[in-house]
């Protein structure tokens, strides 16, 4: 069954905040990181690479939906909880993939 367009929207849309959260603790971490360890030439290639930020940001998602008991709407109206949760973590997918190709 599809997605009512409604929840849709708030679902992408709380993606993208998740997704913004998501990178901005992994930069925050980092940077805690490299502020602890003394030499700084071990570390000047990190960053957070893509593919755990959107895993975390997929993770985030089912826990939001999860917090807000909003899975049991989605099953009741026939959605997998799989699928809300691929909608949801969309907006991270494509703009980890359009932060590739600018970078590349």
């Amino acid at each position: 069954m599809k997605i009512p367009p409604d929840l849709q929207r708030q679902l992408i849309i709380r993606g993208v905040a998740i997704w913004l959260l998501a990178r901005l603790a992994g930069l925050v971490v980092i940077a805690i990181w490299r502020a602890m360890v003394r030499d700084q030439a071990m570390l000047e290639g990190v960053a957070v690479h893509p593919i755990p930020a959107v895993v975390v940001a997929a993770a985030l998602v089912l826990i939001d939906l999860h917090r807000r008991k909003e899975l049991m709407l989605l099953n009741n109206l026939g959605i997998a909880t799989s699928h809300a949760v691929f909608i949801g973590s969309m907006p991270a997918l494509v703009f980890e993939a359009g932060r590739l190709v600018l970078i590349a």
